[in-house]
């Protein structure tokens, strides 16, 4: 067959294109995963750990120490490590000052296996609503109810 026979250019543009098509791999969130290789048969992620990018969502296990004594007190030693602080007292409802003020409860004073985000809620308790300030690394509580009524942005708007 002639090469300029033009059934044979579009059989071998053909298949020219289907070998291009085929050695092309399909882009997903997995593929644009950064790696890179580091030996012939072991490649290794280079994106930051979940716990990196967000650290409240640390899986944490800890025994509050026999000084911790308030609930306040145990929110200050959970974020510790975090980088994350409670807000100014000043800027807190009163209803999150009297929360963190009251004695820590025995069941308390230990958790095994959760997230910081989650052992912070749990310390709160279910009247309060945690509120984080990422770009000031911040955390607060809010309460659900005030006086009765639903707190607005508290989820029950």
């Amino acid at each position: 067959m002639p090469i300029n026979n033009p059934r044979y250019t579009a059989t071998l543009f053909a298949v020219a294109a289907s070998l291009v098509i085929s050695s092309m791999s399909p882009v997903s969130a997995d593929t644009l995963e950064p790696r890179h290789s580091i030996s012939r048969y072991t490649s290794i992620s280079t994106t930051p750990e979940l716990d990196q990018i967000n650290p409240l969502m640390t899986v944490v296990s800890y025994a509050f120490p026999p000084s911790v004594t308030t609930v306040g007190q145990a929110v200050t030693y959970t974020l510790e490590q975090t980088g994350y602080s409670l807000v100014d007292a000043s800027k807190l409802p009163d209803a999150a000052k009297i929360m963190l003020s009251l004695p820590l409860p025995s069941i308390q004073r230990r958790f095994r296996y959760v997230t910081v985000q989650t052992a912070l809620k749990t310390l709160a308790g279910t009247a309060f609503v945690l509120m984080v300030d990422p770009i000031n690394r911040q955390v607060a509580f809010v309460p659900v109810l005030q006086h009765g009524v639903p707190t607005k942005g508290a989820g029950n708007d």
